[in-house]
């Protein structure tokens, strides 16, 4: 009978993605510092195929180490620091045999309504934010190269712009930024190879 030999290689191909199980687990095991939102069409590891691709739907999952695909919980032992409370994807997971966890993805994901009361004015800014820096626009340079460099630059200053009015108004951190507005833009360049500095208050890019 196989068993995981704890490799860690699951776990260094991304955090989790939640389901409505885990929401207890939320604000309990696991702080909404440590959570992130990947949204529609933004670039997300996929950890049955061990590459990234647009995702097809918004989800909330565990947050990866700085730098890195790799799961926050997972330790200096290759241990997951959640054990036993660990979500149900984890749970699960068997990667000589995974069906079951193929079988979860997509469906009861958990989102940002379900972390948000429903009277939050975030909501609002949120909306907005997925209005005009939707990564249908954005993926139109970033994957099909169908932009100009200036609508990709007012693409990424509209997405700076909202998350500092979110931070401004609501006090957010940068954890919490990341969770209700998903990963900036420039990040995902940056994580797709491309040089991204700050130069006269200006943000800088380069291929």
């Amino acid at each position: 009978m196989q068993k995981c030999k704890q490799c860690a290689t699951c776990c260094k191909n991304g955090g989790p993605a939640l389901h409505s199980e885990d929401l207890p687990l939320v604000g309990s095991t696991i702080s909404l510092d440590q959570l992130l939102c990947v949204r529609l069409g933004e670039m997300s590891m996929n950890p049955l195929k061990g590459k990234a691709e647009p995702a097809n739907f918004e989800f909330i999952k565990v947050a990866g180490k700085p730098g890195s695909w790799e799961c926050l919980f997972l330790d200096e032992y290759l241990l997951c620091a959640l054990h036993p409370d660990k979500p149900l994807e984890c749970r699960v997971l068997e990667c000589w045999q995974p069906q079951a966890v193929i079988d979860l993805m997509g469906r009861d994901l958990l989102n940002r309504s379900h972390l948000l009361a429903a009277d939050s004015p975030l909501f609002e800014l949120i909306h907005h934010h997925d209005e005009i820096c939707s990564y249908s626009s954005f993926n139109l340079y970033f994957l099909e190269k169908r932009s100009q460099d200036d609508e990709l630059d007012s693409l990424i200053a509209d997405d700076l712009n909202i998350r500092a009015q979110a931070a401004q108004s609501y006090g957010l951190s940068l954890a919490q930024e990341m969770l209700y507005f998903g990963r900036p833009f420039f990040k995902t360049l940056q994580g797709a190879g491309w040089q991204v500095w700050e130069e006269a208050g200006v943000l800088r890019m380069r291929r």
